[in-house]
């Protein structure tokens, strides 16, 4: 039986990551790159978001990006990664339930994509190292554990996915 969610990357643009620490920086792009890795031997598909006006997805992800063999770049106009946009097309072609949600700006972009994700009928799901913020901001994480799946690390995470728990 083939997996029914879909990674979704969300801003991981130079542009912003400049505005987290390098350590940070370096945790989420590991983070990332170990949630690529496993869609590309699961064949889980996986959509980036990217802000227009703020360039394309850093280059440490899009170099692993392309041994997935579903990958789609969603250039979006707004915080919500489904307004306007062909995200949830995408979804729905690759017959996606949950959306794993990972990305920068947590309490902005990742939420209100999520937010969009739960209004269209989809679940979602995400773990505390898939998501960052901007320096000095809190990471709401309550948000995400109150109305989604949410593991405390990238493993928990894809077993709970993988035995269908959403």
């Amino acid at each position: 039986m083939k997996n029914s969610f879909v990674v979704v990357i969300v801003d991981m643009q130079d542009e912003f990551l400049i505005h987290i620490s390098d350590k940070e920086e370096r945790n989420l792009i590991r983070n990332q790159i170990e949630i690529i890795e496993y869609c590309a031997k699961k064949d889980i598909p996986i959509i980036t978001l990217e802000y227009h006006g703020f360039g394309e997805t850093t280059n440490a992800l899009k170099r692993k990006l392309k041994k997935v063999s579903r990958v789609k770049i969603v250039v979006k106009f707004s915080d919500n990664g489904f307004v306007e946009t062909e995200l949830e097309n995408y979804l729905r072609q690759w017959n996606a339930k949950t959306i794993l949600l990972t990305g920068i700006f947590a309490n902005r972009c990742v939420r209100s994509t999520g937010q969009g994700a739960l209004g269209k009928g989809f679940k979602i799901a995400t773990a505390n190292s898939l998501l960052c913020e901007l320096r000095g901001d809190f990471k709401d994480m309550w948000w995400f554990n109150r109305v989604g799946l949410f593991g405390p690390d990238i493993s928990s995470i894809l077993s709970l996915l993988c035995e269908g728990a959403v």
